[in-house]
Order: structure tokens, then sequence, then C-alpha cells
């Protein structure tokens, strides 16, 4: 029986760095690095559109929701307690897509979540202004570098971050790296930022003293 030989690395040579405007970061291009590096290399360095992960096909009939199910109905509830124009329609949405079980099973589980994301956006609700968000431009020198781009501000005060689930380490790092920016970018500002997920909400205030903070 042929053995298989040790695996083969996946790149054989180094990667060139591009030199066109390798000195300025886009802002969006510096979170999407930190939100998922190995994505980021192999679309922004290699090239490779990586194709958007399609929905499994359950082989048995849906009972009870779990995993990617149950938080892609959390956050389709969530966003329907946000935009009360959806509200009435949810329940069929959720269920033509067959994200929820038929029946009086699908109608009770959805009554059960309905009152905690209820609770979630209410909160939500409090600190977030039913306006736009705004752009706010950011042109930052940072030694040999410069970062451009924007940061969409829900308030004055800064941006704020929600997921109904339970946070994750690129939650927290997404949002640091924005108040970390925003800082140094309008350092004359109190920035209040904030991140809230199912059982956490914190809040993020100046700490930094000067640009050199951010550029360490």
């Amino acid at each position: 029986i042929d053995r298989p030989g040790p695996p083969r690395p996946f790149l054989s040579d180094a990667v060139p760095l591009p030199r066109e405007n390798s000195e300025n970061v886009i802002v969006s291009d510096l979170l999407g690095f930190f939100r998922h590096p190995a994505r980021f290399f192999v679309t922004k360095t290699l090239g490779i559109r990586l194709p958007e992960e399609e929905d499994k096909l359950e082989d048995t009939e849906l009972f009870t929701l779990t995993g990617l199910t149950r938080y892609e109905v959390e956050q389709s509830l969530l966003a329907g307690k946000m935009e009360d124009d959806r509200l009435e329609d949810e329940y069929r949405i959720l269920l033509s897509s067959g994200k929820l079980p038929p029946g009086t099973v699908g109608q009770m589980q959805y009554d059960a979540l309905s009152p905690e994301i209820s609770c979630f956006a209410t909160r939500v609700a409090r600190l977030v202004p039913d306006e736009n968000k705004q752009p706010l431009p950011i042109d930052l020198p940072l030694g040999d570098y410069r970062l451009t781009g924007q940061i969409d501000l829900w308030s004055p005060a800064g941006i704020f971050a929600y997921r109904y689930a339970e946070l994750k380490g690129k939650d927290y790092l997404n949002v640091w790296l924005q108040h970390l920016i925003l800082h140094v970018a309008r350092p004359e500002l109190a920035w209040e930022n904030y991140l809230a997920g199912r059982k956490e909400w914190l809040r993020f205030t100046n700490t930094l003293s000067s640009q050199d903070g951010f550029s360490e």
C-alpha cells in the first residue's frame, strides 16, 4: 500500500509585495485583515476570489434550532425588531426560508426567542439613534505609512457594534481598532464606542495620550 507523502506547501516561493501605493493602508482593509487574516491574504494578496459559504441542505426535517440556523434566526429577528416595518412578516419569511420548523413547533420556538431578542433590541435602541450612520473621513500619517478611508459613526460620540450572540475575539478587536483610529484622528473628542453581545456590553473611552500609542 502506497503511503501518502508529506503535504505540499501552499506556496513554494515568496509572494512579492505590491509596489503601487504599498504605503497607503485603507481602513476597511486593515479591519478586514484582522477579522480574517487567511481570507484577506488569499483575496487581496493572491487575487483569488473565494465563494461565499453556501447554505447546507439538511437531510432530515428541522425540529429544533441549533448552531448556525439558530444564529441566523436570532440575527434576522433582531434586524426585524430594529426595523418595525419587518415585524409582521418576520415569522412568515423565516418559515418559508426553511429556518424554522413547520407547524406548532416552529411557532413555539419563534415565540420563545422573540421576547429575549426584544429586550436586547430595546436596550440597543436606547443608545443607537434613528438617524443614518455618519462617515468620518480618516487620513492619518503613521510613520512610513498612511491610513486612509472612513469610519461610520452611529452618533457624534462614536460607533456602536452589536450582535445577538456570544462575542468573539474578532468582535473585540474590530471595535478596539476603530476606537484607536478615532482617538488618533480626533483626540480632542471624548469618544465612547460600544460593543454589545448577548451577555456582554462594553464601553470604550479615551485611554491614549498620544499618537505614539497607536503606532506601537
